[in-house]
C-alpha cells in the first residue's frame, strides 16, 4: 500500500529517494586501515522488507504509527479549519519532509512551515517547501548568507530582537539583491529571548520598516517552557504584552500582519484570543509524555522501539534502548506495553527497568515500546523513521534533516 503523502513515489525507493536526490544525507567520513576514506552513515540500521511485522524490526528503532500521525493531523487541522488563526507547523520537530508533506495536505494551515535553524530550512526548501519561518535567530555572517541564498528560491522569514542583528542582516540581505520578512520576536514571561518592553519592539518595528532587504511582517512571542504547565488564564494573560505591541506599531501607522504564539500545549486556547492568527505548533503529530498531559485527546504517534536483553534478577530486566536513543534531556519516556513498570535509569545504549508492579510475564527477546518524553530531541537521534500501518512496516523515511544545528 502507498502513502498518498509521499507523492506517487514507490514505497520500497522512499529511501532512496530522500537520500540521493538531495545533498543533505548526513554522510561522514573515516579512515580504513589502508588510509582510505570512505564513507558512513551515523546510524546503520539492518533494514527489514516491507510488511515486515514491527516484532521483527531490528532494535532499537524510532516508529510512527501512521493511522496515528494522520488522525492526529486531522484534529488539529480541522480545528484550525474553523479559528482566524492557521497553524504553521513546527516541522523541525521531527526533521522529516515525508511526515512534513502528510501535514500539509491537511487544511488549516496557513501554507508555510517553520523550524529551529537555516539548516533545516535548507532541508525542506530542498524538498520542495517554499514558505519557511526560521525560529533561531541568525547571528553570524554564514547563517545570514545561507539564509539569503534560499530567499533566491523561496520565501523566508526570519525573527530578530535586536537592532544590531538586524542591521547585520539588512546589510548582507541588501548586497545580495534579497528581501527577508521579518518577525520581532517579543519577550514571554520567563521566556529566554525577546524585546521586553513595548518602546524597544516599536524602536525596532520601525528600523525593520527603514531598512534595506528586510520587510516587517509582525510579531512573535518567544517561546517559554513554562508557558506549557498553567492555567488556561494565566497562558491568555501571557499575551498581553504582545499584543500590546501590536496595537502600539498599528497606530504609528505600521500594519501587522502577522502575530505569533503558541505551541502543542496550548494551541487551542491561544488560537482563539482575538489578535493571533498564526500558531506554531510541532508535537501534536507525534506527540510525546512533555505534552500529553495537555493534550490528552492526540495519541502517541511515535515510539521507540527496543528489545529485552537481560534478565539479570526478579524484578529487573535491561533493555537495549538508552540515552543515545530515548533521550532524557529532561524527564524519562514511558514504556507504552508495560505502564507499570519503572525505568529506574537509562545508560548510553541500556535501559534499567523495573518491573516488581508488572503482572504479565516478560522475556528475553521481548519489545519494549517506548513513548519519547520529549519527541523532538529523540528524534534528532534517528536516521530513519520507520512507518507503520496495522502492524506492518510501510516504508522507511529518512529524518533528513537530523543534525542540522547551524
Amino acid at each position: 500500500m502507498i502513502c498518498s503523502c509521499l507523492k506517487g513515489y514507490q514505497i520500497s525507493n522512499i529511501y532512496y529517494f530522500f537520500s540521493t536526490r538531495f545533498n543533505y544525507n548526513h554522510k561522514n567520513k573515516f579512515c580504513d586501515h589502508n588510509g582510505t576514506f570512505k564513507e558512513f552513515r551515523m546510524e546503520r540500521p539492518i533494514f527489514k522488507s516491507l510488511g515486515s511485522k514491527v516484532e521483527e524490526l531490528d532494535t532499537p528503532a524510532l516508529l510512527v504509527d501512521l493511522d496515528v500521525f494522520e488522525s492526529n493531523v486531522k484534529s488539529v487541522h480541522s480545528f484550525f479549519q474553523n479559528q482566524d488563526a492557521k497553524i504553521r507547523p513546527f516541522v523541525g520537530v521531527h526533521r522529516c519532509p515525508a511526515l512534513a508533506n502528510i501535514q500539509m495536505q491537511y487544511s488549516g494551515h496557513n501554507g508555510g512551515v517553520a523550524v529551529g535553524t537555516v539548516s533545516q530550512a535548507e532541508t525542506f526548501i530542498a524538498n520542495g517547501f517554499q514558505d519557511t519561518l526560521i525560529t533561531g535567530k541568525l547571528v553570524t555572517a554564514d547563517k545570514i548568507q545561507l539564509a539569503c541564498s534560499l530567499a533566491q528560491r523561496a520565501s523566508i522569514t526570519v525573527t530578530v530582537d535586536s537592532q544590531e542583528n538586524l542591521k547585520d542582516i539588512s546589510a548582507i540581505a541588501s548586497s545580495r539583491g534579497v528581501t527577508l520578512s521579518v518577525l520581532i520576536e517579543i519577550s514571554s514571561p520567563n521566556g529566554f529571548t525577546g524585546v521586553s518592553d513595548s518602546k524597544s519592539a516599536l524602536d525596532l518595528a520601525k528600523q525593520v520598516v527603514g531598512a534595506e532587504g528586510t520587510d516587517f511582517q509582525g510579531l512573535i512571542l518567544a517561546y517559554s517552557p513554562t508557558m506549557s504547565g498553567i492555567k488556561s488564564d494565566e497562558v491568555i494573560d501571557s499575551l498581553k504584552p504582545l499584543l500590546d505591541v501590536k496595537s502600539l506599531i498599528e497606530s504609528n501607522g505600521m500594519p501587522v500582519n502577522t502575530v505569533s504564539a503558541g505551541a502543542t500545549s496550548n494551541y487551542d486556547l491561544i488560537a482563539k484570543v482575538d489578535g493571533i492568527n498564526q500558531v506554531t505548533a510541532g508535537a501534536y503529530a507525534l506527540m510525546d509524555v512533555l505534552n500529553s498531559e495537555y493534550q490528552s485527546s492526540l495519541k502517541p504517534a511515535a515510539m521507540v522501539v527496543g528489545t529485552v536483553g537481560s534478565l539479570p534478577r526478579d524484578g529487573l530486566i535491561i533493555g537495549d534502548a538508552g540515552m543515545k536513543t530515548n533521550g532524557n534531556d529532561i524527564g524519562l519516556p514511558r514504556i507504552m506495553n508495560y505502564p507499570d513498570a519503572e525505568i529506574m535509569y537509562l545508560s548510553a545504549e541500556h535501559c534499567n527497568i523495573i518491573t516488581t508492579k508488572v503482572k504479565k510475564p516478560i522475556s528475553r527477546g521481548d519489545k519494549l515500546f517506548f513513548q519519547p518524553y520529549d519527541v523532538g530531541v529523540t528524534a534528532n537521534l534517528f536516521d530513519f523513521i520507520m512507518l507503520i500501518k496495522n502492524g506492518e512496516l510501510q516504508s522507511i523515511l529518512e529524518v533528513t534533516a537530523r543534525g542540522r544545528y547551524r
